[in-house]
């Protein structure tokens, strides 16, 4: 693996570096030297347009400027992956047809914002809508198929079903959404008006995620008490720096310890810190998120693409008399965690804390990574079919800057 330098880390690590690179597995692993600059970017057309629409509207913005910076990002990714051939250039064709889109989907821009906007709740939620790509014909059929693959809907108590009040509130949406998926976030505010109060309730319990959680053992919890009254970094590491555990026999404690002393080092040095990309981010502030793997006997792989994120979206192609359509890359994680080849949880890592309702947040805590962890539990039920459906949990963590977000999901044998 070559150094990466400073820009290569502006141009790749921040923007999109892990999606070219796991487009870039993807086609060489199917057939080598085939990850060439204008199949990458075909792959990426959702996230180019997705892009372009963000930052179209600047006054500075310049289409020649973004197509020369999506050709150095996918041509250091290459050069990462051993693909040295500089000279081949994106089709001119391509780009035709991502900037074509372009101008369809700002001419709908006003109708889907129309349609996305919804009232803040009490929760201080709103909807993921706008942030999301423009469903195709292709889409809503698949969308319109699940529906009607679905036997046994969840009946609630007033007698209606959950899928159909789902499906009924969203078959006309112009962008993705949750609901597509059938995955059901009750804090998001369009369901407020969709099912009643004492509904919402019902599908609270009935999901409570307070099973997540068991007690933590009487040592663990008499550790993390050392943490209070503490005001200063020094009293922290004073109280910590003597505390004797073994690694081995006792690895839950030992993880607490090492956990809290190597974080307080980011603030010894008068430098400050300097986080520069979000493997950084990861890695140095938090790290201790990785080394869970030590009292879990879990897997940790970063950045890379899901496998059971890329089985579901290719479902649907099939080898017959037709051309196969192009093969979807999987969603790609910053760090997942694994037991075996089951994909159990997955962390997504944002630079900068943009707030709860910064379009990246919202892109992955409202839509990415709650899709991504169906896509786990289902991958878990085809690996093991006798399996209790209703007893598989996931669970995604969000990083933002400082600052985390904790998804936990449970799959139903309804949807």
């Amino acid at each position: 693996m070559n150094t990466i330098n400073a820009k290569y880390r502006e141009l790749t690590n921040i923007n999109f570096g892990k999606d070219i690179s796991s487009v870039i597995i993807e086609l060489e692993s199917t057939k080598p030297k085939s990850a060439t600059p204008t199949k990458i970017l075909s792959r990426l057309e959702d996230k180019v347009l997705e892009e372009l629409n963000q930052n179209s509207g600047e006054a500075e913005f310049d289409i020649d400027n973004f197509k020369d910076i999506w050709s150095r990002r996918i041509a250091l990714l290459r050069k990462e992956h051993n693909l040295n051939d500089f000279k081949m250039q994106i089709s001119k064709k391509l780009w035709s047809k991502i900037i074509k889109n372009k101008t369809t989907i700002s001419a709908t821009e006003k109708t889907v914002e129309m349609t996305s906007t919804t009232r803040r709740s009490s929760r201080s939620s709103t909807s993921s809508l706008s942030y999301l790509r423009l469903l195709d014909v292709d889409d809503r059929a698949e969308f319109d198929k699940i529906f009607n693959n679905i036997n046994n809907k969840w009946v609630l108590k007033s007698g209606r079903n959950v899928e159909d009040l789902m499906y009924e509130k969203i078959k006309g949406f112009k962008y993705e959404h949750l609901g597509h998926s059938f995955v059901l976030d009750v804090t998001d505010d369009i369901w407020r008006n969709v099912f009643k109060k004492e509904e919402i309730e019902e599908i609270e319990e009935v999901t409570d995620s307070n099973e997540f959680y068991n007690e933590l053992p009487k040592r663990l919890v008499e550790l993390l008490e050392k943490l209070n009254g503490k005001k200063t970094f020094q009293e922290v590491y004073l109280e910590f720096k003597d505390v004797k555990v073994d690694r081995y026999e006792d690895p839950e404690l030992y993880w607490v310890k090492t956990s809290v002393l190597e974080f307080i080092d980011l603030f010894h040095c008068s430098n400050g810190i300097e986080v520069e990309t979000e493997q950084d981010l990861l890695d140095d502030v938090f790290g201790f998120v990785k080394k869970i793997r030590a009292i879990s006997r879990l897997i940790t792989k970063n950045a890379s693409g899901s496998t059971a994120s890329s089985e579901a979206k290719n479902k649907k192609r099939k080898i017959d008399g037709e051309a196969l359509p192009r093969q979807k890359a999987g969603d790609a994680y910053d760090l997942v965690f694994k037991h075996f080849s089951s994909e159990i949880g997955c962390v997504e890592v944002g630079l900068k804390d943009k707030g709860p309702n910064g379009t990246k947040e919202m892109q992955e805590k409202g839509m990415k990574t709650p899709k991504m962890m169906k896509a786990f539990c289902c991958r878990m039920l085809e690996q093991y079919p006798t399996a209790e459906p209703n007893k598989i949990k996931t669970a995604g963590l969000i990083i933002n800057g400082w600052h985390e977000h904790y998804i936990k999901n449970k799959y139903s044998i309804r949807n």
